[in-house]
């Protein structure tokens, strides 16, 4: 298993399943967390420097994400379709091979995790993070 250098806790999210993936929107002020992970750094970054990392990806190059809905995950190829000061829109493709686990629902709402794969790494050079107050740290793995 590989080691995921982002996970965002999203209140509220939206997943519209497709057969070939789905559209994930998250809403700005619905994140709980979005951390960055290194080798031994943990670092609490902000919902606009996330996005941005998107904005930025090279189209040529896949991101791998695993999207954890009630203990329910998958993995997918994802893109960002559109952003806003608000919200953003993903488009995510199921990663060969695979099928959606909660087939018979057709929106799921509510609060999900995203772990974003190490492809994404080579944006890191510029990224801006909040240090902050740790205290709050609602973070939760299901």
């Amino acid at each position: 298993m590989s080691s995921y250098n982002f996970s965002g806790i999203f209140n509220n999210a939206i997943f519209k399943i497709t057969e070939t993936g789905g559209i994930l929107t998250i809403k700005k002020k619905d994140v709980e967390s979005i951390m960055y992970y290194s080798n031994s750094t943990i670092k609490k970054i902000e919902y606009d420097t996330f996005i941005s990392l998107f904005e930025n990806n090279n189209a040529n190059r896949s991101i791998y994400v695993i999207l954890n809905y009630h203990n329910n995950e998958n993995s997918y190829n994802i893109k960002l379709l559109k952003s806003n000061s608000t919200s953003a829109s993903f488009n995510l493709l199921l990663s060969s091979k695979k099928t959606h686990n909660l087939k018979e629902q057709k929106v799921l709402k509510g609060r999900m995790n995203l772990y974003v794969d190490e492809e994404i790494k080579n944006n890191l050079s510029d990224l801006d993070y909040n240090d902050g107050d740790w205290s709050d740290n609602k973070m939760i793995h299901y």
